[in-house]
């Protein structure tokens, strides 16, 4: 049952022994309710790997799963509560991609979230992946 069913049968309730007129505005507010979009922006992780060892230029992809999402920032942590933002990306036709330069973190083990985001601000983070950053030190 959707909320806005819910939210019907419950003015449809408080209705008894309402106006002609009373009944209009609970049937406008009605009609504002069912356009509010309750959906999340879901994404999932598809690129890396999960467990994989990355240097350089690493592709990062994420796909959609439900809500409009506007776009979507890639998060990257040590396993602690700190993440720092290491890419973001736009829908295209590929879905959301980008390339993230790891040579910009230290070498480390980080868990990897897609957080996606809809035009109201709302935003829902992805399961995490976990990648080994293994870059060469330049001589």
């Amino acid at each position: 049952m959707t909320i806005g069913v819910i939210v019907s049968l419950l003015l449809g309730i408080a209705a008894v022994g309402l106006g002609v007129e009373d009944l209009r505005k609970i049937d406008n507010i009605n009609n504002i309710i069912n356009q509010v979009d309750f959906s999340v922006p879901a994404t999932t992780m598809l690129a890396p790997a999960e467990g994989a060892k990355v240097s350089g230029i690493v592709p990062l992809d994420a796909a959609g799963l439900g809500g409009k999402i506007r776009y979507v920032e890639f998060l990257a942590s040590t396993g602690g509560s700190h993440q720092i933002q290491i890419a973001t990306a736009g829908q295209s036709d590929a879905g959301f991609v980008v390339n993230w330069d790891s040579t910009k973190v230290a070498n480390a083990t980080y868990e990897i979230t897609s957080v996606g985001y809809d035009a109201l601000g709302k935003s829902l983070h992805s399961a995490p992946i976990t990648v080994t950053v293994d870059n060469v030190a330049k001589l």
